[in-house]
Protein backbone atom coordinates (compact mmCIF):
# COMPACT_ATOMS: atom_id res chain seq x y z
CA UNK A 1 0.00 0.00 0.00
CA UNK A 2 1.28 3.48 -0.70
CA UNK A 3 1.17 6.47 1.02
CA UNK A 4 1.98 7.77 4.60
CA UNK A 5 -0.34 8.07 7.53
CA UNK A 6 -1.23 6.94 11.24
CA UNK A 7 -3.56 4.26 9.73
CA UNK A 8 -0.51 2.28 7.05
CA UNK A 9 0.00 -0.86 7.89
CA UNK A 10 3.57 -0.59 8.19
CA UNK A 11 3.03 3.19 10.19
CA UNK A 12 1.37 1.63 12.48
CA UNK A 13 3.88 -0.31 14.65
CA UNK A 14 6.71 2.01 13.93
CA UNK A 15 8.23 3.20 17.68
CA UNK A 16 9.72 6.56 18.04
CA UNK A 17 13.20 5.48 17.55
CA UNK A 18 12.32 3.52 13.89
CA UNK A 19 10.50 6.48 12.94
CA UNK A 20 13.37 8.99 13.66
CA UNK A 21 15.88 6.18 11.90
CA UNK A 22 13.68 5.75 8.52
CA UNK A 23 13.58 10.03 8.14
CA UNK A 24 17.72 10.31 8.92
CA UNK A 25 18.21 7.80 6.20
CA UNK A 26 15.61 9.15 4.26
CA UNK A 27 17.44 12.68 4.29
CA UNK A 28 20.91 11.48 3.44
CA UNK A 29 19.85 9.43 0.51
CA UNK A 30 17.82 11.87 -1.09
CA UNK A 31 19.97 14.79 -0.86
CA UNK A 32 23.31 13.32 -2.33
CA UNK A 33 21.22 12.80 -5.26
CA UNK A 34 19.29 16.36 -5.36
CA UNK A 35 21.81 18.46 -4.64
CA UNK A 36 23.37 19.30 -8.27
CA UNK A 37 19.91 20.33 -8.94
CA UNK A 38 19.55 22.61 -5.64
CA UNK A 39 23.26 24.45 -6.75
CA UNK A 40 21.38 25.23 -10.11
CA UNK A 41 18.07 26.68 -8.53
CA UNK A 42 20.28 28.28 -5.85
CA UNK A 43 21.62 30.26 -8.56
CA UNK A 44 19.22 31.19 -10.49
CA UNK A 45 17.30 32.61 -7.43
CA UNK A 46 19.88 34.94 -6.45
CA UNK A 47 20.31 36.05 -9.73
CA UNK A 48 18.85 39.60 -9.71
CA UNK A 49 19.71 40.22 -13.03
CA UNK A 50 16.88 38.81 -16.37
CA UNK A 51 17.71 35.01 -17.87
CA UNK A 52 17.10 36.85 -21.66
CA UNK A 53 17.32 39.87 -23.18
CA UNK A 54 20.26 42.65 -23.64
CA UNK A 55 20.75 42.56 -20.19
CA UNK A 56 20.67 39.32 -18.89
CA UNK A 57 22.41 37.75 -16.09
CA UNK A 58 25.70 35.17 -15.85
CA UNK A 59 22.89 31.98 -15.82
CA UNK A 60 20.12 32.09 -18.93
CA UNK A 61 18.76 28.18 -18.84
CA UNK A 62 19.56 25.09 -17.28
CA UNK A 63 21.81 23.75 -19.96
CA UNK A 64 23.95 27.02 -20.69
CA UNK A 65 24.12 27.27 -16.08
CA UNK A 66 25.65 23.59 -16.29
CA UNK A 67 28.04 24.50 -18.46
CA UNK A 68 29.42 27.49 -17.35
CA UNK A 69 29.25 26.43 -13.25
CA UNK A 70 31.58 23.30 -14.42
CA UNK A 71 33.70 25.58 -16.80
CA UNK A 72 34.37 28.00 -13.66
CA UNK A 73 34.13 25.83 -11.10
CA UNK A 74 34.61 22.41 -11.35
CA UNK A 75 32.45 19.37 -11.19
CA UNK A 76 32.75 19.83 -7.25
CA UNK A 77 30.74 22.86 -7.37
CA UNK A 78 27.42 21.15 -7.70
CA UNK A 79 27.87 19.49 -4.80
CA UNK A 80 28.80 22.96 -2.60
CA UNK A 81 27.57 22.96 0.57
CA UNK A 82 26.82 19.58 0.34
CA UNK A 83 27.92 18.86 3.72
CA UNK A 84 25.84 21.63 5.86
CA UNK A 85 22.77 20.69 3.20
CA UNK A 86 23.51 17.16 4.18
CA UNK A 87 22.30 17.98 8.00
CA UNK A 88 19.54 20.21 7.20
CA UNK A 89 17.71 17.47 4.64
CA UNK A 90 18.96 14.66 8.25
CA UNK A 91 17.19 16.93 10.28
CA UNK A 92 14.55 18.42 8.40
CA UNK A 93 13.08 14.74 7.12
CA UNK A 94 13.54 12.97 10.89
CA UNK A 95 11.35 15.93 12.47
CA UNK A 96 8.74 16.44 9.20
CA UNK A 97 7.95 12.36 8.99
CA UNK A 98 8.17 12.04 12.95
CA UNK A 99 5.97 15.26 14.11
CA UNK A 100 3.68 14.75 10.38
CA UNK A 101 2.71 11.47 11.97
CA UNK A 102 1.93 12.34 15.64
CA UNK A 103 0.33 15.27 14.42
CA UNK A 104 -1.74 13.46 11.41
CA UNK A 105 -3.09 10.44 13.89
CA UNK A 106 -4.12 13.08 16.21
CA UNK A 107 -6.03 14.81 13.65
CA UNK A 108 -7.07 11.69 12.20
CA UNK A 109 -9.24 11.49 15.73
CA UNK A 110 -10.96 14.58 16.19
CA UNK A 111 -12.14 14.51 12.46
CA UNK A 112 -13.70 11.08 12.40
CA UNK A 113 -15.32 12.45 15.68
CA UNK A 114 -17.16 15.14 13.63
CA UNK A 115 -17.46 13.60 10.23
CA UNK A 116 -14.99 15.44 8.19
CA UNK A 117 -12.38 14.24 5.83
CA UNK A 118 -9.54 13.07 6.86
CA UNK A 119 -7.66 15.25 4.18
CA UNK A 120 -7.68 18.61 6.56
CA UNK A 121 -6.29 17.17 8.62
CA UNK A 122 -3.27 15.95 6.34
CA UNK A 123 -2.94 19.40 5.46
CA UNK A 124 -3.24 20.78 8.76
CA UNK A 125 -0.18 17.92 10.09
CA UNK A 126 1.54 18.72 7.01
CA UNK A 127 1.74 22.52 7.51
CA UNK A 128 3.32 21.96 11.72
CA UNK A 129 5.36 19.63 10.74
CA UNK A 130 6.55 21.65 8.22
CA UNK A 131 6.71 24.67 10.22
CA UNK A 132 8.90 22.87 12.93
CA UNK A 133 10.99 21.04 9.81
CA UNK A 134 12.35 24.23 8.81
CA UNK A 135 12.94 26.07 12.18
CA UNK A 136 15.24 23.04 13.56
CA UNK A 137 16.93 23.13 10.28
CA UNK A 138 17.34 26.74 9.35
CA UNK A 139 21.06 27.38 10.34
CA UNK A 140 21.78 24.99 7.94
CA UNK A 141 19.50 25.94 5.28
CA UNK A 142 21.29 29.56 5.70
CA UNK A 143 24.42 28.01 5.67
CA UNK A 144 23.63 25.91 2.75
CA UNK A 145 22.47 28.79 0.84
CA UNK A 146 25.66 30.96 1.54
CA UNK A 147 28.48 28.04 0.66
CA UNK A 148 26.33 27.27 -2.50
CA UNK A 149 25.84 31.40 -3.60
CA UNK A 150 29.72 31.84 -3.68
CA UNK A 151 32.24 31.78 -6.41
CA UNK A 152 35.80 32.44 -6.25
CA UNK A 153 37.42 33.20 -4.43
CA UNK A 154 35.45 31.54 -1.67
CA UNK A 155 34.13 33.50 1.22
CA UNK A 156 33.77 30.65 3.19
CA UNK A 157 35.92 27.51 3.45
CA UNK A 158 33.94 25.10 5.25
CA UNK A 159 30.69 24.19 7.38
CA UNK A 160 32.86 25.82 10.47
CA UNK A 161 34.49 28.44 9.10
CA UNK A 162 30.62 29.90 7.86
CA UNK A 163 29.44 29.44 10.96
CA UNK A 164 32.05 31.52 12.47
CA UNK A 165 31.91 34.21 10.41
CA UNK A 166 27.97 34.67 10.30
CA UNK A 167 28.00 34.47 13.95
CA UNK A 168 30.70 36.89 14.52
CA UNK A 169 29.52 38.83 11.67
CA UNK A 170 25.68 39.05 12.45
CA UNK A 171 25.35 37.77 15.42
CA UNK A 172 22.72 34.43 16.23
CA UNK A 173 19.87 36.19 14.34
CA UNK A 174 22.38 35.18 11.05
CA UNK A 175 21.67 31.57 11.43
CA UNK A 176 17.73 32.38 11.12
CA UNK A 177 18.07 35.31 8.19
CA UNK A 178 14.22 34.48 6.32
CA UNK A 179 12.84 32.90 8.23
CA UNK A 180 9.39 34.53 8.48
CA UNK A 181 9.61 33.69 4.43
CA UNK A 182 10.68 30.15 5.30
CA UNK A 183 8.02 29.53 7.50
CA UNK A 184 5.83 30.99 5.55
CA UNK A 185 6.27 28.71 1.93
CA UNK A 186 7.21 25.88 3.83
CA UNK A 187 3.70 25.67 6.39
CA UNK A 188 1.62 25.29 3.11
CA UNK A 189 4.08 23.85 0.76
CA UNK A 190 4.70 20.48 3.01
CA UNK A 191 0.77 20.60 4.02
CA UNK A 192 -0.34 20.98 0.15
CA UNK A 193 2.52 17.76 -0.38
CA UNK A 194 0.67 15.44 2.09
CA UNK A 195 -2.62 16.26 1.28
CA UNK A 196 -1.85 15.22 -2.70
CA UNK A 197 0.80 12.53 -1.70
CA UNK A 198 -1.77 10.57 0.07
CA UNK A 199 -4.90 11.78 -2.23
CA UNK A 200 -2.72 10.07 -5.45
CA UNK A 201 -1.73 7.39 -3.30
CA UNK A 202 -5.47 6.25 -2.47
CA UNK A 203 -5.58 6.89 -6.52
CA UNK A 204 -2.82 4.44 -6.80
CA UNK A 205 -4.02 1.76 -4.34
CA UNK A 206 -7.54 1.45 -6.26
CA UNK A 207 -6.76 2.02 -9.60
CA UNK A 208 -3.38 0.46 -9.84
CA UNK A 209 -2.30 -1.50 -7.55
CA UNK A 210 -2.75 -2.33 -3.63
CA UNK A 211 1.16 -3.59 -3.06
CA UNK A 212 3.86 -1.36 -1.52
CA UNK A 213 5.23 -0.31 -5.06
CA UNK A 214 8.35 1.60 -4.80
CA UNK A 215 7.43 3.11 -8.54
CA UNK A 216 4.03 4.25 -7.48
CA UNK A 217 5.52 5.93 -4.20
CA UNK A 218 8.13 7.81 -6.76
CA UNK A 219 5.49 8.92 -8.89
CA UNK A 220 3.09 10.24 -6.43
CA UNK A 221 5.53 11.38 -4.27
CA UNK A 222 7.31 13.53 -7.70
CA UNK A 223 3.97 14.62 -8.42
CA UNK A 224 2.59 16.44 -5.25
CA UNK A 225 6.02 17.97 -4.80
CA UNK A 226 5.75 19.45 -8.29
CA UNK A 227 2.31 20.73 -7.67
CA UNK A 228 3.40 22.15 -4.35
CA UNK A 229 6.44 23.83 -4.96
CA UNK A 230 4.84 25.36 -7.96
CA UNK A 231 2.48 26.78 -6.23
CA UNK A 232 4.49 28.32 -2.91
CA UNK A 233 7.18 29.42 -5.49
CA UNK A 234 7.95 32.73 -5.00
CA UNK A 235 8.29 32.88 -1.23
CA UNK A 236 11.23 30.31 -2.30
CA UNK A 237 12.90 32.85 -4.11
CA UNK A 238 12.32 35.81 -1.52
CA UNK A 239 13.90 33.29 1.21
CA UNK A 240 16.79 32.49 -0.30
CA UNK A 241 17.61 36.77 -1.19
CA UNK A 242 17.15 37.13 2.52
CA UNK A 243 19.67 34.21 3.45
CA UNK A 244 22.60 35.78 1.04
CA UNK A 245 24.67 39.12 1.68
CA UNK A 246 25.47 40.44 -0.99
CA UNK A 247 29.91 40.41 -0.26
CA UNK A 248 29.14 36.81 -1.00
CA UNK A 249 27.77 37.78 -4.32
CA UNK A 250 31.18 38.84 -5.87
CA UNK A 251 31.81 38.17 -9.18
CA UNK A 252 28.31 36.98 -9.99
CA UNK A 253 26.91 40.60 -11.09
CA UNK A 254 24.19 42.86 -9.29
CA UNK A 255 24.34 41.88 -5.76
CA UNK A 256 21.57 43.80 -2.81
CA UNK A 257 21.17 42.91 1.01
CA UNK A 258 17.58 42.05 1.38
CA UNK A 259 15.84 42.86 4.40
CA UNK A 260 12.28 41.91 5.44
CA UNK A 261 9.90 39.36 2.97
CA UNK A 262 7.50 42.43 2.16
CA UNK A 263 10.10 44.88 1.55
CA UNK A 264 12.23 41.79 -0.44
CA UNK A 265 8.61 40.67 -2.67
CA UNK A 266 8.16 44.48 -3.46
CA UNK A 267 11.70 45.06 -4.80
CA UNK A 268 12.00 42.38 -6.68
CA UNK A 269 8.38 43.19 -8.38
CA UNK A 270 9.57 46.32 -9.13
CA UNK A 271 13.19 45.86 -10.17
CA UNK A 272 12.59 42.37 -11.80
CA UNK A 273 8.77 42.28 -12.77
CA UNK A 274 6.74 39.15 -11.69
CA UNK A 275 9.35 37.18 -13.65
CA UNK A 276 11.48 37.60 -10.46
CA UNK A 277 9.75 35.79 -8.15
CA UNK A 278 10.02 32.62 -10.91
CA UNK A 279 13.29 32.70 -11.18
CA UNK A 280 14.84 29.32 -11.25
CA UNK A 281 11.52 27.49 -11.78
CA UNK A 282 12.42 24.70 -13.82
CA UNK A 283 15.00 23.52 -11.90
CA UNK A 284 13.26 24.14 -9.09
CA UNK A 285 10.23 22.10 -10.12
CA UNK A 286 12.69 19.17 -11.30
CA UNK A 287 14.58 19.57 -7.11
CA UNK A 288 11.28 19.41 -6.36
CA UNK A 289 9.70 16.39 -7.64
CA UNK A 290 12.46 14.25 -7.44
CA UNK A 291 13.10 15.16 -3.58
CA UNK A 292 9.76 14.43 -3.26
CA UNK A 293 9.26 11.41 -5.04
CA UNK A 294 12.63 9.69 -3.62
CA UNK A 295 11.83 11.26 -0.05
CA UNK A 296 8.27 9.04 0.15
CA UNK A 297 9.46 5.91 -1.63
CA UNK A 298 12.65 5.88 0.39
CA UNK A 299 10.86 6.44 4.26
CA UNK A 300 8.07 3.93 3.21
CA UNK A 301 10.83 1.54 2.30
CA UNK A 302 12.77 2.23 5.72
CA UNK A 303 9.37 2.05 7.51
CA UNK A 304 8.67 -1.39 5.98
CA UNK A 305 12.53 -2.83 6.22
CA UNK A 306 12.50 -2.03 9.81
CA UNK A 307 8.95 -2.95 10.82
CA UNK A 308 9.97 -6.87 9.20
CA UNK A 309 13.45 -6.89 10.99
Amino acid sequence: MVGIHPDHPDMKSMTLIENVKSGFLTGITTRLIVQPLDVLKIRFQLQEEPTIGKERGKYRNINQAIKTIYKEEGITAFWKGHIPAQLLSQIYAVVQFTTYLQFAKCFTEVFKEYNQNKEIGDFLAGSLSGSLSITASMPFDVIRTRMVAQGKPKVYKNIFDASKKIFLKEGYRGFYKGLSASITQTAPFTGLQFLSYNCLANIWNKMISNNNSPMGSVICGGLSGCFSKFLMYPFDVVRHRMQVLASDRQGFGKATNHIGMINTFKKILYEESILGLYKGLVASILKAGVMAGLSFCSFELFAEYFRKK
